[in-house]
């Protein structure tokens, strides 16, 4: 069986064929068929031509029949095989190809969800660590300033009944008051600028951004 083959842009086909009965070749009928495109025979009558346009990509079997005079079909069937290859973007190479790129593009995404939920919980995590230093820090000032307050409270009430006591005093008893008075002065002060610098330092944290 011969063979046709023929591009996808070549999708217009014409058979001519012609019967082998000289003496009255006019009087010879036809039938023909394509298979995949025609559902039974096509009856021809003396007309010795099959057109057939628009044939997609595929293979087909043209098969074509003749009678004689006397109306008899012969017994013998010419066939002739038609393949018209796909265009380039519907082989199997392209399909395969197709599939790669889509593989490809899945993968590409998987990755950036994967990348952006990971920096979303490391956002998260960060923000999550600075609340918890920010609670810390601000149960560290309160811890300290309650104990400077606590400390300046005792001191205060101390450097007052000393300066009265100094006043009743003579001799070594007043020198030693006043060496009293001193220290507690000087501690006092270092607890009031420790005092201070939670206060400056409470300011900064409420203000620095999270």
């Amino acid at each position: 069986m011969a063979t046709l083959h023929l591009s996808h842009t070549q999708n217009f086909v014409s058979f001519e064929f012609a019967g082998l009965q000289y003496n009255h070749p006019t009087q010879l009928q036809y039938r023909y068929q394509l298979q995949g495109v025609d559902a039974g025979w096509v009856y021809a009558g003396g007309q010795p031509v099959a057109n057939y346009t628009q044939l997609a990509p595929g293979h087909y079997t043209f098969l074509v029949n003749t009678a004689n005079a006397a109306g008899q079909w012969s017994p013998l069937t010419k066939r002739i095989q038609v393949i018209i290859d796909p265009p380039w973007w519907r082989t199997l190479w392209a399909y395969g190809l197709y599939v790669l790129l889509a593989i490809g593009l899945i993968h590409t995404y998987v990755r950036f969800r994967l990348q952006r939920e990971r920096l979303r919980l490391a956002v998260a995590l960060n923000q999550q660590e600075a609340q918890q230093m920010q609670a810390l820090n601000e149960l560290r000032t309160r811890f300290f300033a309650n104990l400077t307050h606590e400390l300046r409270t005792p001191l205060t009430l101390i450097v007052g009944p000393l300066e009265r006591l100094k006043g009743t005093v003579s001799g070594p008893e007043r020198s030693w008051l006043t060496l009293i008075e001193q220290n507690a002065r000087t501690l006092l002060g270092l607890i009031n600028q420790l005092l201070d610098l939670i206060k400056l330092d409470a300011d900064q944290l409420a203000v620095q951004p999270v």
